[in-house]
């Protein structure tokens, strides 16, 4: 038998999705399930850890996130078919409905990066209009991270009180990896841009790392467009940095 995910135990359940027969999920412990290719070709197959509250689908972690005995807040959702669309949980916090997978297609990815492309930008702008009008912007730009598992895109930004503390130690000012305010994704949106990028993963339909750049180099263009001295004090040196992937 061969353990689905060596860091979880053997009270780790696997829930068993099948792709084709509408509600049909079946519910195993880890030590009595045994992975093969007939069972991955059939079932979407997730990993639940109760100690430690966390569901893996293979590329995707949720953290603090419970699913109950009953199964009764798995979300799924089957076309007219009977093949399976989607996979979801609703969140005891607060009610809130989780995508983990979706099935897509190349007109559904294009049209839900769409989306994700200008609900990123405008959380950006809208973040910096609330919570940073009192300072000036010397520098910014967009930092992104992608590795199988975790996904980042942050805007970092650098003041004029940070470069002119940075250059006082002697450290370098254009570099933005030495500015300390990072606006990170977080809520639906975060959730939208991990399941887009892990669902494809999850079925080998496009290259997640190019789907990903591209996100990030729209989201640039977004923001470049954006006059910054209408929204913002900025230095008469402000430059936006062109998007970094970091390690």
């Amino acid at each position: 038998m061969e353990k689905l995910y060596n860091v979880y135990t053997d009270s780790d359940q696997i829930i068993l999705i099948n792709k084709n027969v509408k509600g049909e999920v079946k519910v195993l412990v880890e030590d009595q399930f045994e992975f093969d290719s007939e069972v991955e070709k059939q079932n979407l197959i997730f990993c639940y850890s109760p100690t430690y509250e966390i569901l893996n689908n293979g590329y995707r972690h949720l953290y603090d996130v419970r699913i109950h005995d009953d199964l009764s807040n798995i979300k799924i959702s089957f076309d007219v078919d009977g093949i399976l669309n989607e996979f979801g949980i609703i969140s005891d916090l607060n009610k809130e409905y989780i995508p983990v997978y979706i099935r897509y297609n190349l007109l559904k990815i294009k049209q839900d990066m769409q989306v994700l492309v200008k609900n990123i930008s405008d959380f950006f702008i809208e973040s910096i209009k609330l919570n940073h009008n009192k300072e000036t912007l010397y520098t910014t730009g967009l930092l992104y991270f992608y590795d199988s598992e975790a996904i980042d895109i942050n805007l970092t930004i650098g003041t004029e009180s940070e470069r002119l503390k940075l250059e006082q130690e002697g450290e370098d000012s254009e570099y933005l990896g030495n500015y300390s305010l990072r606006l990170n994704l977080n809520g639906a949106i975060k959730d939208k841009l991990d399941t887009l990028i892990l669902s494809i993963a999850k079925d080998g339909l496009m290259d997640e790392n190019e789907l990903l750049k591209h996100i990030v180099d729209s989201v640039e263009e977004k923001l470049k467009a954006v006059v910054w001295k209408d929204i913002i004090a900025i230095s008469k040196a402000f430059t936006f940095q062109q998007s970094e992937q970091y390690d």
